[in-house]
């Protein structure tokens, strides 16, 4: 279960065989806890030229939760 102010790993998870990438959000131990929606093209882009960020979880709402993605 998730907690508010928890950070997470955004890793990429590159495609293959036609699946597309996708944006990870992961826990310390690594464990894959959802996926990035918003804004994904961008970071997805930024992640692909090396860049790293961290999201810290701000508010959950059933099953959803909103993050804030900032530079690890």
């Amino acid at each position: 279960m998730l907690s508010i102010g928890e950070r997470l790993d955004v890793v990429l998870r590159p495609g293959s065989g036609g699946v597309p990438p996708v944006v990870e959000l992961r826990r310390n131990d690594g464990t894959v806890v959802g996926g990035l929606l918003d804004r994904l093209t961008e970071v997805l882009r930024c992640l692909q030229d090396g860049f790293r960020f961290v999201a810290e979880v701000l508010l959950i709402s059933g099953g959803a939760v909103r993050v804030r993605v900032q530079p690890a």
